[in-house]
Formats: structure tokens, sequence, C-alpha cells
């Protein structure tokens, strides 16, 4: 397995680690805001996909490769969680201590 590096920021944060292929974590709230959403494959020379889904299963997102993205959160009763085509080592979705980095 190939290692790469994804930290989580600091922050509140709804973290998964050794999420299975072809699973969902279970579903979490976020507040309203700008979050950075932290996707660590299993493999990241062979990550698949991480998707994730909003309220009503709805896709918001997904990410092919390590690393991070923003996501806006509209409204802290919104509930989401991941998905993983290949399983991952760690997902996450923070809420930044000092905003967007």
């Amino acid at each position: 397995m190939a290692t790469g590096s994804a930290p989580i920021p600091n922050g509140v944060t709804a973290s998964f680690a050794g999420v299975k292929p072809n699973t969902n974590t279970a579903t979490f709230t976020m507040s309203a805001g700008v979050v950075v959403i932290t996707f660590q494959p299993a493999d990241v020379n062979d990550p698949g996909v991480m998707s994730l889904y909003g309220s009503d299963d709805v896709l918001v997102l997904t990410m092919t490769a390590i690393g991070h993205t923003a996501h806006q959160v509209p409204s802290p009763s919104e509930s989401y969680y991941f998905s993983t085509t290949k399983g991952a080592a760690i997902v996450a979705m923070t809420l930044p201590n000092d905003g967007v980095r």
C-alpha cells in the first residue's frame, strides 16, 4: 500500500477511520459554514471514489485522490454520510477553528 498525507485540520470534526469498500459511514451533522473534507484512501495508488451524501441521499461531492476540498454546509440540520468504492484510511468533515485555510 502506498502512503500519502492529507492531515485533518484543527476544528470540530466528524471523522471515520478504516472505512470498508462499498459501505456507508454513520450519519452526522455539522454546524453551518465552510468545512474541509479530507480523504485518505486505503491505497493512494488505487483510491477509488469517495462520495459525500447529504440529506435524502443527495450526492454532494466526490473525490478521486488523496487530499482536501471545501464544502459549504448550509444549515446545521443537514445530515451527511461518506461512502467509498475502494475503502479509506480516513474520511472527515471539519469546521476549522480559524476559518478556511
